[in-house]
């Protein structure tokens, strides 16, 4: 008997919301979901998508990037150059020589101007990279430098971001090759601050966990590998069982499959390494 030959088979977010909704019996085969459901269940899965993103990082979720650095900006202002010292969108207040806070971000500096300072620009310092929101967390970090054709990677080391505050001269623009990285996590992006200040031959490179895509209209397929649709559509229809009336015995069924089909799925998304054991031998 010939297979089909195909392996390409997928789910949309409608078929996983249908499939969960057929197992929470809410729904006979072959029936089409009223919309009120649908807007109601894609809205519980995308909250559910969240949630599993915090059980921790998969290996589809990580993702290896580059930040090229940029040279520190030089503005002249009232006869004097100065040498920016953290990355800023300039006002009053930030004016090199004048402003309340203008040491925060600038350092007198006896090198070329790059142009004359203007308020509501953006400046940039060589010490510190911003990586959106598609990044939640940041595994590992190196830096890359390239000298006469060769390349040559430097290990640097994550710290917690209070470390770099701790920093004396965490202000000083003298350049090298970067021991340490401090990551600040926002809402809207994460901003690294490296020490010392690297070079403009080097790039960093970057080991992070992005965000697990959204599902916004019916078509989308998942942001996972083909091995999660099992345990995403029995998770979805936990979730959505107690709004169905679903409690009991019959709920906590659902969710033994559920958990059995997560642990399967994560223990998948595991890097498979040999391990060698070899014995000690006491003189």
């Amino acid at each position: 008997m010939a297979t089909s030959g195909s392996t390409n088979f997928t789910l949309t977010r409608d078929d996983i919301i249908t499939e969960a909704l057929e197992i929470v019996d809410s729904l006979s085969t072959g029936e089409t979901v009223p919309t009120a459901d649908t807007t109601s269940v894609a809205r519980t899965f995308n909250i559910f998508i969240k949630a599993i993103q915090l059980e921790g990082a998969s290996l589809f979720t990580r993702t290896w990037t580059q930040k090229a650095v940029t040279a520190s900006y030089v503005a002249s202002n009232g006869g004097s150059n100065y040498k920016c010292s953290k990355s800023h969108t300039s006002g009053a207040t930030d004016e090199p020589g004048v402003g309340a806070n203008w040491t925060t971000y600038w350092q007198i500096t006896l090198d070329t101007a790059t142009g004359a300072w203007a308020t509501s620009t953006a400046y940039n310092f060589i010490g510190d990279f911003t990586l959106d929101a598609t990044y939640i967390s940041i595994d590992q970090t190196f830096i890359r430098e390239s000298i006469n054709g060769k390349s040559y990677d430097y290990k640097v080391r994550n710290e917690p971001f209070g470390n770099y505050l701790d920093i004396s001269d965490k202000a000083s623009t003298s350049s090298g090759v970067p021991t340490v990285v401090y990551y600040d996590e926002g809402l809207s992006a994460i901003t690294g601050y490296l020490y010392p200040p690297p070079e403009t031959s080097m790039v960093i490179h970057v080991l992070a966990t992005r965000t697990i895509e959204d599902f916004d209209v019916g078509g989308d397929a998942p942001d996972f590998p083909v091995r999660w649709f099992e345990t995403l559509a029995l998770g979805l229809a936990v979730r959505i069982a107690p709004k169905y009336g679903i409690w009991g015995e019959k709920l906590g069924q659902l969710s033994a499959m559920y958990e059995k089909s997560l642990k399967k799925a994560k223990a998948d998304d595991k890097e498979h390494v040999s391990l060698f054991i070899s014995p000690t031998y006491a003189s």
